[in-house]
C-alpha cells in the first residue's frame, strides 16, 4: 500500500504500511538498536536490520546540492554538505552511535571481544573528509527509484537534482552492512522535495519536461490521477 506522510505542509506518498518519520534535531539515538548481523545468501556479507517493525525515517532541513547527482546502472547517489550545520552533527552522533553499538554487542554477535579502536578504523564514516555525505538512492534500469517532487507538488525526475538547488530528504536508515574489510550504515534516500519555483509544465512522462512560460505556472500539469490523489494541504 501507500500512506503518507508530511514534507513542509505536503503529503506525500511512501510505499510502505509501517513507518515512523523523526525530527533529527530531537531524536534520541538510544532508541536506535539493531538486530543480531545474519549472513546473506549471496557474498560474504552479513548485515543487522534495524530492529524495529516500522521503517526508521529521517528528514533532513532545507539542505542546498553542492553537486549533481550521480546515476549509475545499479546505484546513484546525492552529496550533502555536512559542514557547519546540525544535519551534520547528527550523522557524526549517528556513526558514534554505531560504532558505540557495536562495541557493546561484538561478544553477542562474533563470539569474542573486539578493541573499540579496531572497530572504529573497521567503520566506515558517513561525513567523508570533504565533510560532505554521500547518500545512496535506489535504482532501476539507470533510474531514480524514488519520488521527486517540487515545492508546487509536481512530480520531476532526476534532471532537478543539480548543484545548488535547494532540497528537503527523508532517508530511512536500514541498519548495518559488515563485508570483510570494513562496516557500513545501511541507509537510503526514499523522498525528495525540490524548493524552487516552478518553470516546468511536467508531463505524464516526467523525463521529458516540457518548458513552459512562467505565466502558465498556474495552468495544471498534465499527471496521472493517483499521483495526484497522493497531495492534499494538512494546514
Amino acid at each position: 500500500g501507500t500512506t503518507l506522510f508530511n514534507i513542509y505542509g505536503l503529503c506525500v506518498s511512501y510505499p510502505s504500511m509501517s513507518y515512523k518519520i523523526y525530527n533529527y534535531k530531537t531524536y534520541d539515538l538510544a532508541e536506535l538498536s539493531y538486530q543480531k548481523p545474519v549472513k546473506s545468501t549471496r557474498g560474504n556479507v552479513y548485515s543487522c536490520n534495524v530492529d524495529k517493525p516500522f521503517d526508521v525515517l529521517f528528514q533532513s532541513k532545507e539542505i542546498v546540492l553542492p553537486s549533481d547527482v550521480e546515476v549509475g546502472d545499479r546505484e546513484a547517489y546525492i552529496q550533502v554538505d555536512a559542514n557547519d550545520s546540525d544535519f551534520g552533527d547528527f550523522i557524526r552522533r549517528l556513526d558514534e552511535h554505531n560504532i558505540e553499538y557495536i562495541y557493546n554487542n561484538c561478544m553477542d554477535w562474533f563470539e569474542r571481544e573486539l578493541p573499540f579502536d579496531a572497530i572504529k578504523d573497521f567503520y566506515i564514516a558517513n561525513v567523508r573528509e570533504d565533510g560532505r555525505v554521500r547518500m545512496p538512492i535506489p535504482v532501476v534500469k539507470r533510474r531514480l527509484d524514488i519520488k521527486i517532487y517540487d515545492s508546487a507538488k509536481n512530480i520531476l525526475d532526476e534532471s532537478a537534482l543539480v548543484a545548488g538547488t535547494r532540497i528537503v530528504i527523508v532517508f530511512r536508515v536500514n541498519g548495518l552492512k559488515f563485508f570483510k574489510k570494513e562496516c557500513i550504515m545501511d541507509m537510503d534516500v526514499v523522498q525528495i522535495l525540490v524548493m524552487r519555483p516552478v518553470v516546468e509544465k511536467v508531463v505524464e512522462d516526467v523525463r521529458k519536461p516540457v518548458a513552459v512560460a512562467a505565466t502558465e505556472e498556474k495552468s495544471k500539469p498534465v499527471q496521472k490521477k493517483e499521483e495526484l490523489e497522493v497531495f492534499n494541504r494538512i494546514r
